[in-house]
């Protein structure tokens, strides 16, 4: 866990995350942000050179995020429901084979009470080493509010894999106070429940 309000001048900047392994050779990060200061709050997320797919979202072309980032091709779904998904199939010099299927990367979002969608993020891919640069696709999970201080908690489930996720299906349990619960149902059978 990494603590640093005074990063934003509010009065939380919180980051904590989780290795759990479920295979000798598979595991998920459970990831959880929170942020209290200020009216507007967005979690970027992106991977390397990839092809990016969401189920769960109803996307609809929007303003562009703003703030003087070097990001296009904004697709919002204003009222995304906690659950969705989004997989980045990472770009591959030579195509896989049947017996190595593509190197994926899968997050679960389970932000409640926020807008969601997919962007372009511009990179320098050598940063000053030579000229190569990319559009990566991102995805976004933004929150806003009228009057500050906006209170949020970021929650996701991160999993690296060959084939089929480990993960398949994650939801957040009703918990008291700053607790927060999430239940992981683990495709080889058996469930995770993380309290954070």
């Amino acid at each position: 866990r990494a603590d640093c309000p005074e990063m934003i001048e509010g009065e939380r900047f919180e980051r904590t995350v989780a290795l759990v392994d479920v295979a000798e050779d598979a595991f998920y990060v459970f990831d959880m942000f929170r942020v209290v200061g200020g009216r507007d709050h967005a979690r970027f997320m992106h991977s390397h050179l990839s092809r990016l797919t969401t189920r769960g979202l109803d996307l609809q072309p929007a303003p562009d995020y703003g703030h003087d980032t070097q990001m296009r091709d904004f697709r919002m779904d204003p009222n995304a429901c906690a659950g969705w998904t989004a997989q980045w199939e990472v770009e591959q010099a030579a195509a896989p084979s049947a017996a190595q299927p593509p190197l994926c990367l899968q997050c679960v979002d389970l932000t409640d009470g926020a807008a969601a969608g997919i962007c372009e993020g511009w990179v320098a891919l050598q940063g000053y080493r030579d000229n190569r640069e990319a559009w990566l696709p991102r995805t976004i999970v933004r929150r806003t509010a009228e009057k500050a201080p906006l209170d949020s908690t970021f929650l996701g489930l991160i999993e690296p894999h060959r084939g089929r996720p480990g993960v398949c299906a994650a939801r957040r349990v009703e918990s008291d106070g700053d607790a927060v619960a999430v239940e992981v149902e683990l495709r080889a059978g058996g469930r995770d429940l993380i309290v954070a």
